[in-house]
Order: C-alpha cells, then sequence, then structure tokens
C-alpha cells in the first residue's frame, strides 16, 4: 500500500550530540515516518474532518430534540383536559420544562434514531460535493 510518502533527507541528532544525515524510506523507522507524516500535514485533515463530523452530529442531536419537542407538545394538546382543579400556568410551564427535558435526553440516548439518519444522510452530501 502506497501512502504517497516520499523519501526525503533529515538531519537526526544523536545521544552524542553529533549531526548526522540519514536517507529516509517508507521502510525506515517508526518516528522518522512520524516526523515526517507530520511536516506534510497529515494528520491536520483528519483531526479538523473528525471535528467537523461531531458538530455535525451535535447539530443534528438539537434539531432531533426541539423536533421531538414539538411532537410532545402536539401529543399533549390531544389529551382531554379536566379533572378536580384544571389547568394552571404554572402547571402548563411544569409540563412544557419537562416535555423539553425527556426530548433532549431521549435526543442524547438516539432512541428515536432521527438525528443519526439526519446526520448520514447530510454527511452523505457534503462528501459529494467536495
Amino acid at each position: 500500500m502506497d501512502f504517497g510518502l516520499k523519501p526525503v533527507s533529515l538531519d537526526l541528532n544523536n545521544s552524542i550530540g553529533t549531526t548526522g544525515s540519514r536517507q529516509m524510506t517508507p521502510q525506515g523507522t517508526f518516528a522518522e515516518l512520524l516526523i515526517q507524516a507530520q511536516q506534510a500535514g497529515v494528520g491536520k485533515e483528519l483531526d479538523s474532518q473528525k471535528l467537523n463530523d461531531e458538530k455535525l452530529l451535535a447539530a443534528c442531536r438539537e434539531l432531533e430534540a426541539v423536533f421531538l419537542n414539538l411532537l410532545a407538545k402536539e401529543m399533549r394538546k390531544t389529551v382531554p383536559e379536566g379533572g378536580l382543579f384544571g389547568k394552571s400556568r404554572a402547571q402548563e410551564f411544569f409540563t412544557g420544562m419537562l416535555d423539553e427535558a425527556l426530548t433532549e435526553e431521549a435526543s442524547k440516548s438516539g432512541t428515536a434514531g432521527l438525528a443519526d439518519l439526519l446526520f448520514l444522510q447530510l454527511k452523505a452530501s457534503q462528501d459529494e460535493e467536495g
């Protein structure tokens, strides 16, 4: 497998402190190959891609939480009101907060799966563009 590594000449200090020159090949030591890869910027693309994927997944999870929250609110509207005391503003406020917390946790756990599907779809379209 060819990783596109080209032989380069590095000046390495040995333990005595004298400087020597050594031809580097793909069969060189791991440390030498790592230095060459770092100089070429190989890891930077992977790190930024991973960071972008994490940001995209976080945004998808937030969108899923918003969607589930709207769904919970609409489902609550279908429940007939009644009871001995009726519905107060405090109770409405509490149930709204409860729905928000529950849907946020559901989104984090991935039980609905909407965020994962949205992430895969957006990732695929992102890969096609560039």
